[in-house]
C-alpha cells in the first residue's frame, strides 16, 4: 500500500481506476428513455428555447458539448460532462477520507466509491445524477470539515467558506433538494450534540445566504406557477442500471463489509470523524424514506459507507477484526455473492452467452469466489482488491 502510494499519485491512480471501471458504458451503453428526455431538454436549451427547465444547471455542462460539437456529438459524447463528475465525485471522497482519516483509508475509501453499481448508472449516462452528486459531496466534504473544526480540528480556509454556498447552489440546481436536505440533517444532528448553533459561525451564514439568493433567486422566479414542487423534487425514475432490485445491488461492491464497518462506526461515536460520518449516514438513510426509489439515496449513503468500510479494513487494533466474522457479517457476505452471481448472469444474458461472454464469466466467477475464500483467510484487505477486480472484469464483459 505505501508503495502505491508513494509511487502513483493517489488522485492520478483513482483517476485512472474510475474512468477504466466506467467508460466501457459510457461508449456501449444503449440510450435509455430518462437519458434521451434529458438530452432533449438540453438540445431545447441549445436552441434557445425559453421554457424553464427544473434543474438547469445539470445541463450546463451538456449546453458545452453541444456548443462544442454541433448536432452531430456522438452518444458518448453527450455522457462525457457526466463521466467528467463522476472522477471528479471520486477525488472529493478521497478529499474526505484523507481530511479524517488518512492518505490509506482516503485511497480504499475512493476505490470503493469507484466500483460502485451505483456510481456507473449514473456516471455513464446523460442526467441530473452526476452534477448533482458532484456538488453534494463538495458540500458534505465541506460539512465535514466544519464539524472536524469545531472539534479542534484544521481550521477552515476563508475561500472554503464562501465555497459551501457555492456548491449548496449548484445542488440546488442540479438535483433540487436531497442533497441540501442531507446537509441540514447533518447541521441539525450536529447542531443537537453541541446543543448550540455557534459551531456554524464559521460559514458567515449572512452573506452566505445573500449569495444563494442570488445565485437560485432568478431560477426560482422563472419558473411557471404550479412546478416548484417537481424543481426542488425532481423525479428519480428508473434507469433499470441505476434502480437496482435491492440497495445491496446498487451498493455493490461496497456494501460487502458494510457490517463490521457500520458496527465501529457506533462504538466509536465519539470519535469525531466517525460522528461525522454516522450523522451523514442517518440524513441518507432518512432520504430513503421520502423517495420512492432507492437511488436517490444510493449515492449520499454510499460515500459515507465507503469511508466507514476502508477504516474498518486498517482498524487492526481496536477489535474491530472480530466483526469481520459476526453472524451480521457472515450474511452480508453470503448476500454480497449472490448479488455477484445474479450479475454475471444478467451481464451474460445481454451478450447472448457468446463465447467472450462465457471468458468473461469464467473469469468474473473466479474472482468472486477469490474474494470469498480471503475473507474466510481472514485477509481482509487482499479481498477488498479482489472486489475491486471482480467489479472491474464485470465492467469489461462484452
Amino acid at each position: 500500500m505505501h508503495r502505491l502510494i508513494t509511487r502513483w499519485h493517489p488522485f492520478a491512480l483513482l483517476a485512472l481506476l474510475s474512468l477504466v471501471l466506467l467508460l466501457p458504458a459510457v461508449l456501449g451503453a444503449p440510450l435509455g428513455f430518462d437519458e434521451a428526455r434529458f438530452l432533449e431538454d438540453t438540445r431545447a436549451l441549445a436552441g434557445g428555447g425559453n421554457e424553464p427547465i427544473a434543474t438547469p444547471g445539470a445541463h450546463w455542462l451538456g449546453l458545452i458539448v453541444l456548443w462544442a460539437g454541433g448536432e452531430g456529438v456522438p452518444l458518448w459524447g453527450t455522457r462525457l460532462p457526466d463521466l467528467l463528475c463522476a472522477v471528479l465525485g471520486v477525488l472529493v471522497v478521497h478529499d474526505i477520507g484523507r481530511t479524517v482519516f488518512n492518505k490509506k483509508i482516503a485511497l480504499v475509501a475512493g476505490a470503493l466509491f469507484a466500483a460502485s453499481l451505483a456510481l456507473n448508472g449514473i456516471g455513464t449516462r446523460a442526467g441530473a445524477g452526476a452534477p448533482g452528486a458532484l456538488a453534494g459531496l463538495a458540500l458534505m466534504d465541506l460539512l465535514m470539515r466544519l464539524h472536524l473544526q469545531a472539534k479542534g480540528g484544521a481550521p477552515m480556509a476563508l475561500w472554503m467558506a464562501h465555497g459551501f454556498w457555492f456548491v449548496l447552489g449548484a445542488a440546488l440546481l442540479t438535483q433540487g433538494l436531497a442533497w441540501p436536505l442531507l446537509g441540514v440533517v447533518f447541521l441539525a444532528l450536529m447542531s443537537a450534540e453541541r446543543r448550540g448553533l455557534g459551531w456554524l459561525v464559521p460559514l458567515r451564514p449572512f452573506p452566505g445566504v445573500i449569495f444563494l439568493a442570488a445565485v437560485i433567486g432568478p431560477w426560482l422566479a422563472a419558473l411557471p406557477e404550479g412546478t416548484l414542487g417537481t424543481a426542488l423534487w425532481p423525479p428519480m425514475a428508473g434507469e433499470p442500471a441505476l434502480v437496482a432490485p435491492t440497495a445491496l445491488l446498487v451498493l455493490w461492491p461496497t456494501v460487502l463489509f458494510a457490517a463490521p464497518a457500520l458496527g465501529r462506526l457506533w462504538n466509536e461515536r465519539a470519535d469525531p470523524a466517525n460522528s461525522g460520518l454516522a450523522a451523514w449516514l442517518i440524513g441518507a438513510v432518512g432520504l430513503i424514506a421520502l423517495h420512492d426509489t432507492a437511488a436517490l439515496a444510493a449515492l449520499p449513503g454510499l460515500a459515507p459507507l465507503a469511508l466507514a468500510s476502508a477504516a474498518a479494513l486498517f482498524a487492526v487494533r481496536d477489535g474491530t477484526y472480530e466483526r469481520f466474522r459476526h453472524p451480521p457479517a457472515l450474511g452480508v457476505y453470503a448476500l454480497w455473492g449472490t448479488a455477484t452471481g445474479w450479475l454475471i448472469v444478467e451481464a451474460g444474458d445481454r451478450a447472448a452467452w457468446s463465447t467472450e461472454a462465457c471468458l468473461a464469466a469464467a473469469a468474473t466467477t473466479l474472482a468472486g469466489l477469490y474474494t470469498l475464500i480471503l475473507i474466510g483467510r481472514g485477509r481482509y484487505l487482499n479481498a477488498t482488491v479482489a472486489a475491486l477486480l471482480t467489479a472491474l472484469l464485470l465492467r469489461l464483459a462484452p
